[in-house]
């Protein structure tokens, strides 16, 4: 049991961790090429650098498939939040209605070809906060060995 209860905390602790990394990398990066950032941006870059963590995590995915999940993750992520904070609330964080075939303003093909290619840095980082966590993606919680004289005869992982 204190197997399970580490590793699920090292999970824990590493997805609090990407949420927040994510949410500055992210404003610190629009800061810097865009002067300022709002917000509802800090939200959206953690839970879209969350979202890369796992699927990072998974281990199942070739790069290139990773690339393409986190960039789609990412425009999903860009069309809700610009929906919610731009259209509903109308904040007017971010406009790409002059960018060429972009939806409603809010996602645009440029910018889904760029998180396409942050999100190869973006892995990096990802596996790089996995481990200073101490939360490798092949981890899991280490079965209880029937033999062993602290398990029960039921053989549950839960018994103890």
């Amino acid at each position: 049991m204190k197997n399970r209860s580490a590793f699920f905390f090292r999970s824990l602790s590493g997805y609090a961790a990407a949420l927040v990394f994510g949410g500055v990398m992210y404003g610190a990066l629009e800061t810097l090429f865009r002067g300022y950032t709002h917000p509802s941006m800090l939200l959206t870059g953690g839970v879209c650098f969350l979202g890369l963590y796992v699927i990072d995590g998974t281990g199942r995915f070739p790069l290139w498939k990773k690339a393409l999940l986190g960039a789609a993750l990412i425009t999903a992520a860009e069309l809700a939040a610009g929906c919610i904070c731009n259209l509903w609330l109308g904040w007017g964080v971010w406009d790409y209605s002059g960018m060429p075939l972009n939806f409603r303003g809010q996602i645009c093909l440029p910018f889904s070809l760029l998180w396409l290619a942050l999100t190869l840095p973006a892995y990096t980082l990802a596996s790089w906060l996995r481990r200073a966590v101490g939360a490798q993606p092949s981890e899991s919680p280490e079965p209880s060995d029937a033999s062993s004289p602290s398990s029960s005869s039921s053989g549950s992982p839960f018994s103890s």
